[in-house]
């Protein structure tokens, strides 16, 4: 059950840090990361190993409190590889039903993973709606936004 988690755990930040990268690329150019105007491996590795900074720059802000900033990026980041784990956990236990093999279970749950995420991701995007908004209200309550 751990070695699953840990595994799970791992594959979230690898894909998350994958999917960080081909979204930069596939931007229009304007809107473009600099690094992605001469793109390398080494650059893409960068820009993938470090996709948890990115919820911090977007709700930064120079007029909303610091406190605030840090709140909703650790939230948001949270939030996402929780997503991506429980799916990618939950994709390795029903693999877990057929045999108990981790060197078939792992293969078979990263085959199977690019299939399910469309569905899934959004279901449990609508379904940590109310938990992030729980977590978000006390927040947004101590700390105003001073730009409305």
């Amino acid at each position: 059950m751990q070695l699953d988690l840990l595994i799970s755990l791992v594959f979230a930040y690898v894909f998350s840090a994958i999917s960080q990268v081909s979204r930069d690329l596939a931007k229009e150019i304007p809107l473009q990361p600099m690094w992605t105007m001469r793109p390398t491996i080494g650059r893409m590795v960068i820009a993938g190993a470090t996709w948890f900074i990115r919820p911090y720059l977007r709700h930064s802000p120079y007029r909303v409190p610091k406190v605030r900033m840090l709140w909703q990026g650790t939230l948001t980041v949270i939030m996402h590889i929780g997503k991506i784990c429980l799916l990618f956990f939950g994709i390795l236990k029903l693999a877990g039903l057929i045999t108990s093999s981790l060197a078939f279970r792992l293969p078979c749950s990263i085959i199977v993973f690019p299939a399910a995420a469309p569905i899934a991701i959004p279901l449990l995007d609508l379904a940590s709606m109310p938990l992030m908004l729980a977590l978000s209200y006390p927040v947004a309550k101590l700390f105003p936004d001073r730009r409305r």
